[in-house]
């Protein structure tokens, strides 16, 4: 089975990039604490999940079996084993190899411990609801319908170890968000702009229906950038790209959108998790 790149993250705990291992090894267990169903946590909390469920359809993508795992259980991974850094507003995702082992030091111990960054740099905030924090929440930003905007920001804005920061007060105006809400939304045109698509839910089938050719080079940036330490805004500017102006046959066209369906936070991303919860 073709699944292309390795896919390569960094361990914050050791510091380097560690490649995770092949599909075929074996099913990978991620592990990170889901979203309040009442939207009362705050946007770096939200950022995490969404790269979190990114790395998810990514793996699935490129032909992993995934296992989701909630961070809560019990003896799953905590505030007491995570770096420093993480005890502020950093978002913890662990990855454990088949069987639990850590190929790095035979352990039971996660692969790879990963660290999302916090979206907002400061408090600053002017709107009277969250005086007492100066954080938005993500209720907040639902009663002004940014939240779809907000979780394709939160991939577009910058690598999940140096995003692009917010001030609280722009997250809930949505100033920071017309960029993202732009490009969503003619992503979204692009995507059904090919319909109808075909049923092409990994790599490995994407590179089947491709074949050789320009669509094929599309493809194979986009999975560089994506397999790179999951580089999210490089991946999307090159599906981004290829579906806008690459010069690609209607086949191909339909290909691509279908990854891009694929990979592309919707506007309930809980309800579409890849993986079995175990």
């Amino acid at each position: 089975m073709n699944s292309g790149a390795t896919v390569r993250l960094f361990d914050a705990r050791r510091r380097r990039y560690v490649p995770l291992p092949e599909p075929a090894e074996g099913p990978v267990t991620v592990r990170f604490a889901a979203r309040e169903a009442d939207g009362t946590h705050s946007v770096d909390r939200e950022r995490g999940v969404v790269l979190a469920e990114f790395l998810c359809r990514v793996l699935a993508w490129k032909g992993h079996r995934v296992r989701v795992q909630d961070e809560s259980v019990p003896g799953g991974p905590g505030h007491g084993t995570c770096p420093r850094a993480s005890r502020g507003n950093w978002y913890c995702v662990d990855v454990w190899a088949p069987g639990g082992e850590s190929p790095v030091s035979g352990e039971t111990e996660p692969l790879c411990h990963v660290l999302v960054g916090p979206a907002l740099e400061g408090v600053r905030c002017m709107f009277g609801a969250h005086r007492e924090h100066g954080r938005a929440t993500l209720a907040a930003l639902a009663k002004n319908h940014l939240v779809p905007d907000l979780r394709f920001a939160m991939l577009a804005a910058g690598h999940y170890r140096h995003p692009r920061h917010f001030w609280c007060n722009d997250v809930h105006s949505g100033w920071c968000f017309d960029d993202a809400r732009t490009t969503r939304r003619r992503f979204e045109r692009l995507v059904r702009r090919a319909e109808p698509l075909p049923d092409l839910r990994s790599h490995a089938e994407t590179v089947r229906a491709l074949g050789s050719g320009e669509g094929r080079r599309r493809l194979d940036l986009l999975d560089r950038a994506i397999s790179d330490d999951l580089h999210a805004p490089r991946a999307l500017h090159a599906l981004y790209a290829a579906l806008r102006r690459g010069r690609l046959t209607g086949d191909e066209q339909a290909a691509l959108a279908a990854t891009a369906r694929v990979l592309l936070p919707t506007g309930n991303e809980s309800a579409e998790q890849p993986g079995s919860r175990g």
